[in-house]
């Protein structure tokens, strides 16, 4: 899995919340990839504080009593595929 998709599973309360994390955090990862790669593009300042409120969001998203038991991210990926695979 990955990144954007572990975190639009971890994140989204609904299939469509889903979809829109995934794909906006693609979008940013790509230029991310850009920058890092030929130098070239940027990040808005819009996209850098989506990026900052995401993390936020995961990081309180670990601190829950459900990830409590999670030591490392082999624990949090199976937690993931949980989420991905549980029945509706």
């Amino acid at each position: 899995y990955t990144i954007c998709d572990s975190s639009a599973l971890l994140l989204g309360n609904d299939y469509s919340e889903k979809i829109d994390i995934e794909k906006k955090l693609k979008n940013i990862y790509g230029k991310r990839s850009a920058i890092s790669h030929s130098g070239r593009g940027e990040i808005s300042i819009y996209e850098r504080n989506y990026i900052i409120m995401i993390i936020k969001r995961l990081i309180d998203t670990f601190l829950t009593s459900e990830y409590s038991s999670c030591k490392n991210k082999q624990d949090i990926m199976k937690k993931v595929k949980e989420i991905r695979y549980r029945k509706l």
